[in-house]
């Protein structure tokens, strides 16, 4: 699970809170096939730690401007997310995600939240707050349920 977005803009943290939130409940709960990557403003420059962890799936998540009311979440496919703006990262999510996916041979899916403002130094607004507690319980009970023998 792979955390993006700049701690300096607001709701565009959100992805970053999520993989927080899932690497702390990973910790606890022991779960070894998960890990929460925080990739940040730069998510490339974890593809060599992505890679070592081998994973079969990549799940990145990100807020993004969909044109939808704040803290929508939706589940994009990487090869159509063209139209999708993802505005504070080095590299568009569609170019890293087809290298990732090449070096790999994980499969990759984006989970994208509506931010309500992405403003330099602004707060985390609570629509979005809401979405990145749902997608990482949504995330961890998955894991939960593949954990439990």
């Amino acid at each position: 699970m792979l955390g993006v977005g700049s701690e300096l803009r607001g709701d565009d943290f959100a992805g970053v809170l999520v993989a927080r939130a899932v690497e702390a409940w990973r910790k606890k709960a022991k779960v070894e096939h998960l890990a929460g990557f925080e990739g940040f403003s730069a998510p490339e420059n974890l593809t060599g730690a992505i890679a070592r962890f081998r994973p079969s799936h990549v799940l990145m998540v990100d807020a993004a401007h969909l044109g939808l009311e704040p803290g929508t979440v939706r589940v994009l496919d990487p090869e159509q997310i063209t139209g999708v703006s993802f505005s504070t990262h080095m590299l568009p999510a569609p170019i890293f995600l087809g290298y990732l996916s090449q070096t790999t041979g994980c499969r990759t899916l984006v989970v994208g939240i509506q931010p309500t403002q992405t403003d330099v130094l602004g707060p985390l607004s609570a629509p979005v707050k809401r979405a990145v507690k749902a997608v990482a319980q949504t995330v961890c009970a998955a894991f939960a349920v593949r954990a439990t023998p």
